[in-house]
């Protein structure tokens, strides 16, 4: 699972360093033809996380309630994000990244409610991680792509 790790942490420092060279405007900004912006992204993945790997293993997830109910799956951004916010889902990214490590390792993960995402059964935390790493990769993509409209 080291290399799952070294994926998430890769995957959400490319993440961050996209977002750190926009101005907020520009990370509130929905284009054309899409239905959410990079603020709403990055909240989304750290609410996912949350929820596919703490919450369906029976664990207080690593967000607070707001964070989980603006970004888990089925929202879309409702509002403009204040630049406080973005920091503090940065902060959350780059801490919950190695929490979650940590958390791993010292054999916090002990049983796993089965999920179905996009298709795919999770019947354990290594599958929740493995899928969560695809997921963010995912909406890296959709966030690089905004970048590139806004």
């Amino acid at each position: 699972m080291q290399t799952q790790f070294k994926l998430l942490n890769n995957t959400r420092g490319h993440f961050i360093k996209l977002a750190q060279g926009l101005t907020i405007d520009q990370l509130n900004t929905i284009p054309t033809h899409c239905t959410n912006n990079i603020a709403w992204n990055l909240g989304h993945i750290l609410a996912s996380q949350s929820g596919l790997c703490y919450r369906l293993a029976g664990l207080p997830t690593l967000t607070d309630k707001d964070t989980w109910s603006t970004f888990k799956i089925g929202t879309k951004p409702e509002r403009l994000y204040t630049q406080a916010e973005i920091d503090s889902i940065i902060k959350q990214l780059q801490t919950s990244a190695l929490q979650m490590e940590e958390d791993y390792n010292n054999g916090v993960f002990k049983t796993y409610t089965p999920y179905v995402a996009a298709g795919f059964e999770l019947n354990t935390i290594e599958d929740a991680i493995i899928y969560n790493n695809i997921h963010e990769a995912y909406h890296y993509g959709v966030a690089s792509a905004i970048k590139k409209l806004v």
